[in-house]
């Protein structure tokens, strides 16, 4: 770690730690224009001194040295950014950084001073950028600044407001223990947060969600997805699947894995169910269920008067109402979220008396479903007749060449679509 300090000419020098790191203060602040943020070369070079932003390292150093604290911490000059290495290893290491700092001074440059803090406060593009949210929960201690560098009050001080305008409980914007958050409930706090980079919606959530990985600018949205694999392997918490996406009731099946922290905005309420042991993990079928993770079924009547059989699986609960998602079955044991529809809401009451309980060993759920042909011909004869279906559609090597025929599966399946049964032949 680099930490930054005046020397005895009053000139801005980097200090490199292995071990025994001393206290330091640390900066929380949002980038102007690259052209005008101190680098890591400007140090180096004794440059940079007519940036904007080398008034905020001067300020740093300053609080820092009033508070008693020789060192300090800049992200624009303490990183050699041109080493992937080096930028790898301090992205996955800045959770941990923020949070041994001694305090951390919070600069926001769009405040006006003697402002009302009420009203203008939440306006601050501080509160929008995805890499603040770990600035503002890791360290021990935070202060504000205006853009004059006037103190307007502490994280616990401002505990309310900050707590309105993010939507973070009071309890983890005081005491930062993150631990006892769901999955879904920290997603949602990155919900409406903004970075420059698409990777670093991702990148920017390690810490939150204590997971490493590594970093591949311009794989873009696989990114997120990465990153909710490393929680997986991490975490049983089942909210990790409890979202809602904007294109609902357009799909008819979807991944379980969301593709942006977006999709979790109406997700803050949702708590994991107390001891709660499920087993499950990604494989190459896709998400795989144990025996231990509960599968319902619930009658519905569709429009035309047809009996069909709703799948759900719960994975979390929200004031004292159950949440989870829809599966549409499409082979035994063998499923896909439902599309159609928004996240299960039933009081925990109704659990047991709307639904029932399906025994099975291991259920899986696909990762990527495919869409399901249109161009198809059913030739049904009576109602108890068994249905006959054709096709010429190519389906994936590994269930056979061609699509043959269906057969209706009594067990019910949710949907007009899934209500039938798909069989392959390698004809």
């Amino acid at each position: 770690m680099r930490l930054l300090r005046f020397d005895d000419w009053g000139q801005l020098s980097l200090v490199e730690f292995t071990g025994n790191i001393p206290p330091y203060a640390i900066l929380s602040h949002t980038w102007g224009p690259d052209a005008e943020e101190v680098t890591y070369e400007d140090i180096i070079h004794n440059t940079g001194h007519d940036k904007i932003g080398y008034k905020k390292i001067l300020f740093c150093g300053s609080q820092a040295s009033k508070d008693g604290l020789q060192y300090f911490w800049v992200d624009t000059c303490c990183i050699e950014k041109k080493s992937s290495a080096e930028l790898t290893e301090s992205i996955n290491s800045m959770f941990e950084w923020y949070r041994r700092a001694v305090v951390c001074y919070v600069t926001l440059e769009d405040l006006a001073p003697s402002c009302v803090l009420t009203r203008e406060l939440e306006r601050c593009r501080w509160f929008e950028r995805g890499w603040t949210l770990q600035e503002l929960l890791a360290p021990k201690h935070v202060q504000f600044y205006d853009s004059t560098w006037i103190y307007i009050g502490s994280r616990h001080s401002l505990v309310g407001l900050i707590s309105r305008i993010t939507g973070i409980a009071y309890e983890f914007v005081t005491d930062g223990a993150l631990a006892s958050a769901s999955v879904a409930t920290k997603m949602s706090w990155a919900a409406q947060r903004e970075t420059k980079r698409i990777e670093d919606r991702a990148y920017c959530l390690l810490g939150i969600f204590d997971v490493n990985m590594s970093l591949i600018y311009g794989e873009g949205m696989k990114a997120f997805r990465r990153l909710q694999e490393e929680i997986i392997k991490r975490n049983n918490d089942l909210t990790i699947f409890a979202w809602e996406g904007w294109n609902y009731n357009k799909l008819p099946l979807v991944s379980p894995i969301a593709t942006s922290p977006a999709m979790f905005r109406e997700s803050c309420d949702i708590s994991q169910y107390t001891a709660d042991f499920a087993e499950f993990s990604i494989t190459n079928k896709g998400l795989l269920l144990s025996s231990d993770i509960p599968l319902r079924s619930m009658d519905t009547i569709t429009g035309d008067g047809r009996r069909v059989v709703s799948y759900l699986v719960y994975l979390g609960i929200g004031q004292r109402r159950a949440r989870g998602i829809y599966l549409r079955k499409i082979g035994p044991n063998l499923f896909c979220r439902d599309g159609f529809h928004r996240l299960i809401d039933l009081v925990e009451d109704d659990i047991e008396t709307r639904t029932r309980s399906r025994r099975h060993a291991f259920s899986s759920i696909l990762l990527r479903p495919w869409r399901l042909p249109s161009n198809i011909e059913t030739r049904a004869s009576t109602y108890h007749s068994t249905p006959r279906l054709t096709c010429d559609t190519p389906i994936p090597r590994c269930y056979g060449t061609r699509l043959t025929e269906c057969t209706y599966d009594r067990s019910g399946m949710y949907g007009r679509t899934s209500q039938w049964f798909w069989s392959w032949s390698s004809n």
